[in-house]
């Protein structure tokens, strides 16, 4: 009726409906779909929305508020779920302030209602909690949910019979080596009554995992650091997940197992100007604010600040563990040295750096000095040609993997096609008409870095086969193409510079894919499809790869001859 908007006497009945449920202490559930407030009424149905955006306020923390969108939800129609504790939305539904028509008259842009508010949209930036296939499976799911809280904030969640752990004991899961990453879910799985833990918003800040599961019958919730994503650092995102979830807990009364392994806080410019104080203090915040009941375990590490704020004991906590391998400071032990020991560090590669030492004195000086023994193999480093046609993820997919591998400690260098022929064309021969000569000049870059035990993310488009099996003949193992492809209608439509429209206008001679072909590579190490995985699966994908040839170039180097 009308398209769901509303008006003062639709207004009056959801207030009615909310001050009922908190008077009585049960549970809200609202299905939506709404155009917003009805254009008819004027001011009057903005006031409408007022009075019911009181009522989600004040109905916050006393009775559980669960917002399911079954449709396009639109202006006032959206604060009211983003006000409630959870967000369930269908495939098929859509949330925005002001629809597609509304950004083309003020912005000039065109934008279907999915790429404006939709699924995909709505779910990697915190709005959306859950994701229902259809309106049956959202009901199902929202049982679910309701099952791990309770009636209200005066009562506590309901206890069901206990169930043993899933599958193999929980150590088996986390690798030794403090850069491998895994899925802390399997180590959750392991935990808790049956395996089952129903994870909100697992598209959102995915370095950190959050949900419910139950633990002997009793419903709690579960804060963890996911070592596969960033490796588990926290960020802006991290701690605006973890502190909302923290906080809904603990007004229901929820307890909470935390997880941790970290190597701190994000660093870098980014981070900083992006507020990560004040997000990282709200974290803090939340954590040193519960009063339910609170047990952390300390899987692998736990460095810095982050060691205090993931629910350190001098926070609060009722208890705190470690695994017997844990590595628990101010920071890494690598890093400690550094500054502890910097001065003497710099005397000791002085000479070697001022080329005084030979290669024989290098060698006794390994060879005795400290009882170090002789020196280590360097590591192998490779280059990642990121091959396909314009706009369709290639920097995306570097710039997460870049990120990820930073984390861990690694040695990386991104060497995007367009900037390196913005700020490097005049000192290395860079042509932009050449395109042969181009990649070639990349290569001669990404194959220096590499032998030098640098992971280099070379994301160029480099049409041509024969240039990249050229590139492929020279750098031999240490070479790997991921072909990243993507449908025409998507390249167009991220496409920000219109490029695409200009060339298939006919406006723009010689562009790749278009007027000039695009040669797909025969047999690429990977293939991503950026139609059918979101950029962190493609990311995620790529560091597979490079875990696993990493094990190998590994294996060979200590296996005996």
């Amino acid at each position: 009726m009308a398209g769901g908007s509303v008006g003062v006497a639709e207004a009056e009945v959801v207030v009615r409906a909310l001050r009922e449920s908190r008077d009585a202490g049960i549970p809200v559930v609202a299905f939506l779909e709404s155009a917003g407030a009805r254009l008819q009424e004027g001011a009057a149905a903005l006031g409408g929305f007022g009075r019911i955006f009181t009522e989600n306020v004040a109905s916050s923390g006393h009775v559980p508020q669960i917002s399911v969108i079954t449709g396009i939800s639109a202006g006032g129609g959206c604060y009211s779920p983003a006000l409630t504790d959870f967000v369930v939305m269908t495939r098929k539904a859509s949330m925005f302030l002001t629809g597609p028509r509304i950004v083309k008259q003020a912005l000039g842009e065109d934008v279907t209602a999915s790429a404006l508010g939709g699924v995909r949209v709505q779910q990697r930036n915190g709005v959306c909690d859950f994701v229902a296939d259809d309106d049956h499976v959202a009901i199902a799911l929202t049982r679910e949910l309701l099952g791990y809280l309770p009636q209200s904030a005066s009562e506590r969640p309901h206890r069901r019979p206990a169930e043993p752990p899933a599958g193999d004991p929980p150590d088996a899961w986390v690798p030794h080596r403090r850069r491998s990453f895994y899925d802390v879910r399997t180590v959750i799985g392991a935990l808790v009554d049956g395996g089952r833990f129903l994870e909100v918003a697992p598209r959102w800040a995915r370095n950190l995992v959050v949900g419910f599961a139950r633990l002997e019958g009793h419903a709690i919730g579960v804060v963890a650091n996911q070592a596969k994503h960033l490796g588990g650092v926290i960020d802006v995102d991290a701690s605006q997940k973890g502190a909302k979830f923290v906080r809904t807990c603990d007004a229901f009364g929820v307890p909470l197992l935390v997880l941790v392994d970290t190597p701190g806080f994000m660093p870098g410019t980014r981070q900083e100007s992006a507020g990560v104080i004040r997000h990282g203090a709200e974290l803090l915040h939340a954590f040193a604010a519960t009063s339910c009941a609170r047990v952390t375990v300390i899987l692998r590490k736990a460095f810095g600040g982050a060691f205090i704020t993931m629910n350190s004991k001098d926070l609060g906590a009722d208890a705190a563990f470690a695994w017997p391998a844990a590595e628990i400071g101010i920071m890494g032990p690598r890093a400690a040295i550094e500054i502890v020991h910097r001065r003497q560090l710099l005397d000791a590669t002085a000479p070697e750096l001022n080329g005084s030492w030979s290669a024989d004195t290098r060698s006794r000086r390994f060879a005795r000095g400290n009882g170090r023994g002789p020196e280590t193999p360097r590591r192998k480093g490779c280059a990642v040609w990121f091959t396909g046609p314009p706009s369709s993820g290639k920097s995306t997919v570097a710039a997460l993997v870049e990120r990820e591998l930073r984390a861990r400690g690694e040695r990386v260098e991104v060497l995007d096609g367009d900037a390196i022929r913005e700020s490097l064309s005049k000192g290395l021969g860079f042509s932009k008409e050449d395109r042969d000569t181009n990649v070639r000049r990349i290569a001669f870059v990404a194959d220096a870095l590499s032998r030098n035990g640098v992971h280099v993310l070379a994301a160029a488009i480099s049409p041509y086969r024969e240039s990249r099996d050229e590139v492929r003949a020279s750098m031999l193992d240490r070479f790997v193409e991921v072909y990243v492809k993507a449908s025409l209608e998507a390249r167009v439509r991220r496409d920000r510079r219109g490029l695409y429209a200009k060339a298939l206008r006919g406006e723009l001679p010689g562009f790749t894919s278009v007027s000039d072909p695009y040669e797909e590579p025969l047999a690429p190490e990977l293939v991503l499809d950026t139609d059918r995985e979101t950029p962190e699966e493609s990311a995620e994908r790529v560091l597979a790869l490079l875990e696993q040839r990493s094990a190998s170039d590994l294996a060979a180097v200590t296996t005996p001859s």
